[in-house]
């Protein structure tokens, strides 16, 4: 890895929690959540709608009844 910094030596400082223990008040005022998480707006791409994936998929190497590309 090449980084502009390789030739300095870099000074790391102990991790402190100063804060923390609001998981449940930030899931309250989040507009999405999925069981303990919460959803990210999708951004300015529309997502296609599930019927809309599942006809995409159909002939795809990603389509119904394929395990898709293995990681390696």
């Amino acid at each position: 890895m090449d980084s502009v910094l390789e030739d300095r030596q870099l000074i790391l400082r102990e991790d402190s929690v100063s804060e923390g223990g609001c998981a449940e008040q930030l899931l309250s005022i989040s507009r999405n959540t999925v069981e303990e998480y919460f959803v990210a707006p999708p951004g300015n791409i529309p997502l296609p709608q599930r019927e809309e994936r599942a006809s995409l998929l159909k002939n795809s190497e990603f389509g119904p009844g394929t395990t898709g590309p293995q990681p390696d």
